[in-house]
């Protein structure tokens, strides 16, 4: 890294089969994700290429300590018609985004995670979208207590995320517009 800019991801051996190579595409959208964010990545990305089970294992685990996720917001969207009174919230949520997330960032491992398929690839958008987590983390630590409330407050849980999310939504919609047409099409 020279003087705040990324000099380059890698995508590292973090698991079987992983190899370390300069990923070009990846470090592109960074500085696209940096632009639109308005902030630097501090540090180098780390950049793991991963199958469906290993992303799926990801979103489970992730789910798993999700407070949104739990009996209030289970029976609220219960009462609204949303799930099926017999349906299990957390159990839902772990198969649609088991099957359907192309991409996410890390915060334990502080690393970006990209499905490696011979089919659906992660988008642009999506990659810039979790780039900005990371930028997001390197910042302002997503793993503190602001982001991570206390057992029990799944309102301020769901605050926390809803600022997370939505700071990374903005920037990769003010991506997109930077980008053009074309880049929303696609």
């Amino acid at each position: 890294m020279v003087a705040g800019t990324l000099a380059g991801l890698f995508l590292l051996p973090a698991s079987a089969g992983s190899t370390v190579s300069v990923d070009p595409e990846v470090a592109k959208l960074a500085k696209s994700a940096e632009s639109a964010r308005g902030l630097r990545l501090l540090k180098p990305l780390n950049v793991r290429r991963i199958d469906r089970g290993a992303l799926a294992v990801f979103v489970k685990r992730e789910l798993r300590s999700d407070a949104t996720l739990g009996p209030d917001y289970e029976d609220a969207y219960r009462l609204l018609g949303v799930i099926d009174q017999r349906a299990n919230l957390r159990q839902l949520m772990t198969d649609v985004l088991g099957d359907q997330v192309l991409g996410a960032y890390d915060d334990r491992r502080k690393e970006l995670l990209l499905i490696r398929t011979k089919g659906a690839e992660a988008t642009p958008n999506t990659i810039v979208h979790e780039i900005v987590h990371a930028v997001q983390d390197q910042h302002f630590d997503l793993r503190s207590r602001r982001f991570r409330p206390g057992p029990h407050n799944s309102d301020a849980e769901a605050a926390a995320l809803a600022v997370v999310e939505g700071d990374a939504t903005e920037a990769g919609f003010r991506d997109l517009k930077e980008r053009g047409t074309g880049a929303a099409l696609a």
